[in-house]
Order: C-alpha cells, then structure tokens, then sequence
C-alpha cells in the first residue's frame, strides 16, 4: 500500500471548487489545486472547508494543505490526484507564481463528432465537462442503482444524437429525478461528464448537470438495422436481485470487492481508498 499513496503538504491557488455531495458518512467536494508547474484534482472528505476553499478560489488566495493523500489514478497518463481527510488549511501570503484565471475555466460547448473521433480531447472532457446540445431519440432502460454509500439513485440510459455533416449517435445516462428528458426532443445538456468504454464514447450527467430543453433541430438519421423497442404483456413470475455500485461521481462501478483496500472507476479515472473514505 505504501507504494501506492503519499502523505504531503501542497501550496497553490483553489479553482472549481463544487457544492457539497453526499457520502456514507459524511460530505465531500471537489476542486482543483494549482500548483506551479501543474494541477491536480481534489476530493475533500472535510464538507466544514468548503467556504474557505470557496473564499480562496474567489479572492485568488495562495493556501497551504497539509496532511494531503496523494495517490495515482488509474489513468494512463498515471497523473497524481489528491485526497483529503484529515488536512489542514491555511493561507500564504505569496508564491513565486500567479493564479492563473485559464485554468480549468469555462466549461466549453463540444459537438459529438468531436468527441467521438478525438480520443485525446475525450479523455481531457471527463475531468473537465462539457456541454452539448442533442436530440433524445429513444429510452433504452432504466432502473435503480444502490450506490456503495447505500444511496438508491434512479438512472435513465438514452440514445441520443446531433447532425452536422452526418449522423452522430451516443448514450447518455441520467441520473436522479429532478432531470427528466422527453424523447423526440431536442436538449442542450451542461456539465456532462465523458467517458470511452469499451471504446465507445458515453455521456454521464453529474451533480452540476442541467438539461434545458431548446428549439428542435433536423431530427437524427437512424441505422437501418437498429433494433426498436417492442411492448411485451405478461406476468412476472420470478426476478434476481442483485447489488450495483456507482463512485462519488455517480459512475457505475464494475466487480467491487468490498474485502479489498481500493476500488477503481474506470470512468473518472480514479481509484479510492476504502479505508480512508469511510474512515
């Protein structure tokens, strides 16, 4: 386990930082640390920091953490993330370099196609966000996820689209009731999360979503082959139940094994330390 976290102290300037969210037994938020040669992302475990975090992103002030988990995600870059428990926080008066009012800015307006065929900015969206705007074709399932803080959380899967040149088709997951979509309908979705599965680019709707109906656009052009949904009459006569799991962020999470120290989303990318979140 040592060669997997670091326990440091870290100076830079606080950007992005989230509402809290809530966990099994406590809240948590993000943000982003900017340090002088880099930045890093921040899961705080301390929901009582979240106003002097927002104070410092908001004055620009230097600050200081100490007592920070460091520990490597499982993308393939192998990029650090940071993690708070226990931390302190403090502010400096000064560092050797600015805040810098660009990073992690806006989040920005990307089409489909773009991110379907480019991989580089695809993994660059899913720790940034992005917003698109899409036509609802058609509900492919939906059901009740048990996230791993015992939370039972609706999620809807849709087939979704948007015309430039041609055709581009994507599924997009949304979680919670309180955003609810309309098929045939057109929406423009912000703060979305992106992931490549299975090599397959899917849209995820976060915490900071909103899905905003807007003016109706071309309708999308379907695949002759695809497979439309069928009504069926009958009666249940039996069922199997089984548990699902989903990170902080709402990701589905595949093959948990409660008895081990780590558990990895493949979507965020990142891994988390069992131990120290539930500690």
């Amino acid at each position: 386990m040592g060669n997997l976290q670091e326990v440091i102290k870290a100076c830079g300037y606080i950007h992005n930082v989230s509402a809290v969210k809530r966990g099994k037994k406590t809240g948590y938020f993000n943000a982003v640390l900017q340090q002088e040669d880099e930045s890093r992302n921040l899961i705080v475990f301390q929901p009582q920091l979240r106003d002097r975090f927002a104070t410092a992103e908001n004055r620009r002030t230097p600050v200081k953490l100490v007592k920070v988990v460091l520990q490597p995600s499982i993308s393939r870059n192998n990029k650090m993330e940071m993690f708070t428990y226990t931390s302190t926080f403090s502010n400096l008066e000064d560092l050797p370099f600015k805040f810098n009012s660009d990073l992690h800015g806006r989040v920005k307006d990307v089409a489909l196609a773009d991110l379907q065929g480019d991989k580089e900015n695809t993994e660059n969206a899913v720790k940034e966000k992005v917003n698109v705007t899409v036509e609802v074709i058609q509900k492919l399932k939906e059901r009740h996820c048990k996230t791993r803080f015992n939370k039972s959380m609706p999620m809807v899967e849709y087939l979704v689209g948007h015309i430039d040149d041609s055709t581009t088709l994507t599924k997009l997951t949304v979680w919670g009731r309180e955003n609810m979509v309309e098929e045939g309908k057109w929406y423009r979705v912000t703060n979305v999360s992106v992931a490549k599965y299975g090599g397959k680019t899917m849209l995820n709707t976060t915490p900071e979503s909103a899905l905003v109906n807007v003016a109706s656009g071309t309708k999308c052009d379907l695949p002759h082959n695809m497979v439309q949904p069928e009504k069926f009459e009958g009666k249940i006569i039996g069922y199997w139940l089984s548990q699902e799991y989903t990170c902080p962020e709402a990701h589905p999470l595949e093959r948990v094994d409660t008895t081990e120290k780590m558990v990895t989303c493949k979507h965020c990318p990142m891994s988390y330390i069992l131990s120290l979140m539930e500690g």
